[in-house]
This record gives structure tokens, sequence and C-alpha cells, in this order.
């Protein structure tokens, strides 16, 4: 140690005298030898090291001469000294990982100062690069810090391979070294480090992924602590590191012109909250699956955290007038509805098991960050937003409500279809009435009266029709009666609900008046016949005991004369109104329908010979078209028709 102490001495005695000479007291030869002079002495003063300490030791001491060597070659703005430095603690951790895989008696539990040594080593290397980034605006050469940022991710590195050994939650010092060397690029002003940190992040995530027995795993918390182990900060450090990295990305980049980008051409800083976004809900789910008993009690606390997270980030982007956060927070309601999904059975309440404080809380982050975050939200995001939020809450509602009609009977009747319909007829009423709106709708007209009810106005026109359809009508304990029975009533409900927001809305879709009209009338008319038709056959099942299946009801001679009967009196006021109006359109559809009733009473009831039913349906249509007859001519043409139709002759 002596011999390699005087050697060492010698060799940067020699080198300082050479460095300070006047350039005309040493020839060139004699300069060209200078880095070879202090990589010699530097050689021989490391090598004492080795020759005094055990591997330990002997790592600790290097990385203090490499932090000392650091410095001085800084301050000298010597490059042979920043290199040596480099290389020493390159040393240091390639001793270190040796020691840590040898024979018997080493590694972590043979020699209890490796640990130590490596914490040492890699606050050396922190702070050596923290050192180097200090003094960049002295005018250094920023190239000559390449080795040190490539050191720094080699020590680092080596010091999550101890920690699978000893150490648990490695991921999190491969998040924490993403964002120093991050934070190096940035101070540097080196692309490389961006690119670095972006690989790292990934190669970080893909080994937790890899490697984490519990992540996503239901249970498996015995032992632990919530939020307070190496399973949740793992991938908390990584999602930190992201968004602390996102966050000074984008802050210097609101000066700037272009944004930084990564290897695949997409923005550096989206891309990073996005990555931290990401791992960040990864940690909470795995919580809460690990310590939360029962999968209704899991799913109020995953909405629970979704909301703690949406305001928190909702705040922040405020503060720190970040778009890209508050456009994140808009996506509440899709995330949202995955786990509705995802939770989603028969029987499927959403109050129920802290549903109750779970879902109200949601909304409550949705709506406030939207009314905060406007200004910084663009106007197609913000008004999508106000639409999904919207659809998702009258899923939850309806999903109660559903639920609570469910309760009401032990096989599905007509309560368990009146459940789905209640809600959105409501909400489609509401949106039709002119009157002073409170906020949101006030602000956002367009997407709550037009945008999300036109959906909604789909859903239930084709919920009239398969509930008409495929319901019976029977609502235990009420008895059946004719239009005032629930099914009906719903029925006849949601078709109003829905002829008035249409009558109101479908100009507003680009649809012309007149073609609205026409178009309104045909669903009208249409939907009614289908109503009254089904009617007369539920009527038939509840009173007449015909079995609910349609082969036998159409062969029902009750079904057949009812529908005669129901079929004239809805042809009757067509054809007065005809008449009246001098409309005859209405009076031929009336016309039409009449002669419908009239094959079907020589086709189909001419052959129940001497059934009462016969006799009934035959005598009630003959009637009624002797009132049609007398009340309700062929009305004339109009002047205006009869004009057109007397130029079209000409």
């Amino acid at each position: 140690m002596l011999g390699a102490l005087l050697l060492g001495v010698a060799l940067s005695f020699s080198y300082w005298q050479l460095r300070r000479a006047p350039a005309e007291a040493s020839s060139s030869w004699e300069r060209r030898g200078l880095p070879w002079l202090a990589g010699a002495g530097l050689a021989f003063l490391y090598l004492m090291a080795p020759l005094s300490f055990a591997v330990a030791g002997s790592v600790i001491a290097w990385a203090a001469a490499g932090l000392l060597t650091l410095l001085l070659g800084l301050r000298l703005q010597a490059r042979v000294l920043l290199l040596a430095a480099c290389a020493v603690q390159l040393l240091g951790g390639l001793l270190w990982l040796l020691q840590l895989g040898g024979g018997p008696g080493f590694g972590v539990q043979g020699d209890g100062w490796l640990l130590p040594s490596a914490a040492l080593l890699a606050l050396a290397l922190l702070a050596g690069l923290f050192l180097a980034a200090r003094l960049v605006r002295l005018g250094i050469d920023r190239r000559l810090l390449l080795g040190l940022g490539a050191l720094v991710l080699l020590g680092l590195g080596g010091l999550q391979l101890v920690q699978r050994v000893a150490l648990p939650g490695g991921a999190a010092i491969w998040g924490a070294t993403a964002l120093l060397v991050l934070w190096l690029g940035l101070r540097l002003q080196l692309r490389v480090g961006f690119v670095s940190a972006l690989a790292l992040q990934c190669a970080s995530g893909l080994a937790l992924l890899i490697a984490s027995r519990l992540l996503l795993v239901r249970g498996g918390g015995d032992g632990l602590w919530p939020l307070a182990h190496a399973e949740f900060w793992a991938p908390a450090a990584l999602a930190l590191a992201a968004l602390l990295g996102a966050w000074r990305l984008q802050v210097r980049e609101r000066g700037e012109a272009s944004a930084l980008h990564s290897p695949f051409g997409l923005p550096l800083a989206p891309s990073l909250l996005v990555w931290g976004v990401a791992w960040l809900g990864l940690a909470l789910a795995a919580e809460v699956l690990r310590f939360v008993e029962g999968t209704g009690l899991q799913g109020a606390a995953l909405l629970l955290a979704l909301a703690a997270s949406a305001a928190l980030g909702g705040v922040l982007a405020q503060r720190r007038a970040w778009p890209e956060l508050a456009l994140l927070c808009g996506l509440l309601p899709a995330v949202a509805t995955m786990l509705l999904v995802q939770a989603w059975h028969f029987r499927y309440q959403p109050a129920a098991q802290l549903g109750w404080l779970a879902w109200p809380a949601l909304f409550a982050a949705h709506f406030w960050s939207l009314r905060r975050l406007a200004p910084q939200l663009p106007a197609g995001a913000r008004s999508a937003s106000h639409v999904f939020g919207c659809w998702l809450l009258l899923a939850v509602v309806a999903l109660e409500l559903r639920y609570r009609f469910l309760a009401l009977a032990e096989h599905y009747n007509a309560w368990r279809w009146l459940g789905w319909a209640l809600l959105p007829s409501a909400y489609l009423w509401w949106m039709a009435k002119p009157q002073k709106w409170p906020w949101p709708l006030v602000e956002h007209p367009r997407e709550y009266r037009v945008l999300a009810a036109l959906p909604l106005a789909l859903l239930m026109l084709a919920w009239f029709w398969l509930a008409n359809i495929a319901s019976a009508g029977g609502a235990a304990p009420l008895p059946y009666l004719p239009l005032l029975n629930p099914l009906e009533l719903g029925l006849l409900l949601a078709l109003a609900a829905l002829y008035a927001w249409s009558s109101v809305s479908l100009p507003q879709l680009g649809l012309t008046p007149a073609r609205s009209r026409l178009l309104l009338r045909l669903l009208l008319g249409a939907s009614l016949f289908a109503l009254f038709t089904a009617l007369v056959m539920r009527t038939a099942h509840h009173w007449g005991g015909v079995p609910y299946r349609l082969p036998i009801l159409l062969d029902s001679m009750l079904v057949q004369a009812g529908l005669s009967i129901v079929w004239t009196l809805i042809a009757l006021p067509l054809m007065v109104f005809g008449h009246l109006r001098q409309r005859r359109e209405l009076w031929l559809l009336g016309a039409l329908l009449i002669a419908v009733v009239v094959a079907k009473l020589f086709f189909v009831e001419l052959g129940n010979r001497g059934g009462l039913e016969r006799i009934v349906s035959f005598i009630g249509v003959g009637v009624l078209l002797l009132v049609v007859g007398y009340f309700a001519p062929l009305p004339p043409a109009r002047k205006d028709e009869a004009g057109q139709m007397e130029q079209e002759q000409a």
C-alpha cells in the first residue's frame, strides 16, 4: 500500500507540475504525456483500496475516490480526470456485482458491509451527477458528462440487481433512476437522456409485471399494512417518477415552439403522463384487490380511489395549467363505465355495499372537474366528457331503479320491464321542455338535449317494441286491466316522451320540419297500431286463458275477433278525421285498414263455423262500417291539390 501511495503521489505531482509549466518550458511530446501521467498516478492511488481493505471497503473507497476525482476534474476542466472518475466508479460497481455472485462466504449473507457499500456507491454516483449538472452552467463541455450519465445507469442498475436478493420493491429504484436520468437530460439539454428515461421506465415496468407475484391478485395481504409495503410502492414509484418527469417537461415546453418527441413520434410529456397515470391506477387497483374483501366492496373501493385520483388530478391541472392532465381527468366516465361493466350481473344493485357513497363521490368529482377545467379542455373532449358522464349517471340510476322493480316480483313480469323505461322516459320529457336550465345544461344544451338524448331515444324505441312483443303484461299482485296496467302505461309514457323529444330535437339533427313531422307520424302510428294489437292478445291471455305464445294466439278465434274489432276502431277515427280535415291520405289509410279487416273476416273468421266469436266479429265490424259510411265518406280533394292535378293533366 505504501508503494502504491508513493508511485501515485509521484506521478500526480509530475502531472501537476507539467500542467502548470509554461508552454516554452516543455516540449510537445511531454505535453502529449499529460493524460498518461494523470491516469497512471490515479491508478496507483486507486490501487491502495484493494491493498488495504476487503471487497466492501474497496467499493466504498472507490466510490469516494471517484466523487473526489469528479470534483477535481470539473474544477480543472480536465477530460482525463472525468474519465478516471467514471472508470473507478464503474470498477467499484463491477467488483460489487462480482462479490454478489461469489461462492461460499460471499454475497449479501456472507458480508454484512455489502449492502452499505452498495448504498454508498449509489449515493456517490448521485452526488457526482448532481454536482456535474450544477457546474454545467460554468461552460464545461457537455459531452464530457455522457460517460457519467451512462455510469449512473449502470450503477443504479446494479443496485436493482442486489435488491432482488436482499431488498424488496426494486422497481421503485428503477423508477427513481428513470426520474434522475430525465432530470439530467433536462439540465444538460441531451435528447439521449429523454430516450434513456423512457427505455428505463419501460424496462422497469416490464420487469415489475413479470416478477411481481401479488400484483392484481385477490387477497394475499396477510402480514402487510395498506400502502406501507414494497408491493405497492414499486409501481407507485414508477408512477411518481413518470408524473414528475411529465410535469417538468410540460413546464419546459411551454415557451418552446415544438415539443420533444419519443422514438415513436409521440410527444414525450403526454406519453410520460399517460404512463404514470396507468401505473398509479395499477398500484391502487392491486392494493384494493389485496386488502378489500368481497367483490361488491372492491368495486366501491375502486370507484372511491378513482374519484379521489380524479379530484386530485383536477386540482393539480387547475393550479399548474396542465391541459394534458385535465384531458385525462375528463376520461373519468369512460374508466368508471369499464368498472360498471366488470361489476354488472343480473341482480346488480349500484347502491349496495357502499355504492351509495362511491357513485355519488365519483359523479361529484366528475362534474366538479368539468366545471373547473373547462377552459383547459378542447371543445370536442369537453363535449364528449359531458355526454359520457350523462350516460353513466342515467345508467347507474336506471340500474338501481330496475333492481327496485326486480324485487317486486319473483318472475320476470311487467314490473321488471318497467324498471328499464321510467328514468329514460323522464329524461326525454325533461329535455323536451323549454325552461331555464341549471348548470351544466345551461352551458351545454346540445350535449344534453340532443347528443346524450339521441341514443336514449333509440334505446327507448327498441325497448318499446321488445317489451310490447315479449311481455304478457302480468304485474302481480295487480290484476290486468287493458291500458291501465303497469306495462302499457309505461309503453304509452315511453312513446309520449319519444314524441315530445323528437318534435323538438329532430330539426336540430338536420332534418327539415316537414320530414320530421312525417317521420314522427309514421313512427307514432306504427307504434300505436302495434300496441293495440298486442293489447288484444294480452287481454285474451289474461281474460280468456289463451297461452301467451304467438302460434296459439293466432289460432284463437277470440284473438281474431278482437283484432277485427280493434282494427276497425282504429280505422274509424282515421277516416272521420280525414273527412273533417279533408285529408285524403288519412282517410285512405283507414280505408286500407278496413279492407284488411274485411279480407280477414272472409278468410279467417268465416272458417270458424258456428263460433260465437265469428258472429260477434261480423256484427261488430258491420256496425262500424255503417258508422264510417254515414259519418266519413271520401272527402273532396283540396283546392291546391285539385289545381296541381289540373296543371299536371294540361
